[in-house]
């Protein structure tokens, strides 16, 4: 009955069962939190069906309309088909993908979205700006190296940097490539 509970209705992340009597069944159950949206193959929530997902990155429930900036959007260029009851990403990797995001607005970044486009991480910023990530890369060595490229002096002296640039590309080791508007 518990397995079937939590297959049925995703919302639920424990269900316990203990017998109160031999003729009653008490059923407690914890609902997950609404924690971010997964919008399938858009990164906004305008013209896309969206779900809720937990902190896990467990997709469990239809989520209405939000304007943008609501909940931070997760995404995949390729939609998952029937996305109720399933991960986004493995939970291992959507901790440390989750844990780099959050650690964003240190850098003076607001990020927005999160999409999966391939092997690569699509992350964009709330002035249009894009950071591409390559997928399965140290993301604590990404973060370094962010951090070290926005620290530098060259970038510091460039007034406005973060309001110019188009693309900050990190998939390459070690390095920072980027655009301007």
């Amino acid at each position: 009955l518990r397995n079937a509970l939590l297959k049925k209705i995703p919302r639920f992340s424990s269900v316990n069962l203990s017998l109160a009597s031999l003729n009653k069944l008490d059923i407690n159950v914890v609902e997950r939190e609404q924690f971010a949206l997964y919008c399938g193959d858009s990164s906004t929530t305008e013209n896309s069906i969206c779900y809720f997902l937990d902190n896990t990155g467990f997709i469990f429930d239809l989520a209405p309309a939000f304007s943008d900036g609501v909940y931070f959007v997760y995404a995949s260029r390729v939609s998952l088909e029937s996305p109720m009851g399933k991960q986004f990403l493995p939970p291992e990797e959507f901790k440390s993908v989750l844990q780099f995001v959050e650690s964003l607005p240190t850098l003076g970044m607001r990020p927005l979205t999160l999409t999966l486009a391939g092997e690569d991480f699509d992350i964009t910023f709330s002035r249009g700006a894009h950071l591409i990530l390559k997928r399965g890369s140290d993301l604590s060595l990404m973060y370094s190296n962010l951090s070290s490229f926005l620290n530098s002096e060259s970038i510091k002296a460039e007034k406005d940097f973060l309001e110019k640039v188009t693309e900050l590309d990190l998939r390459t080791e070690n390095k920072v490539f980027y655009q301007f508007k």
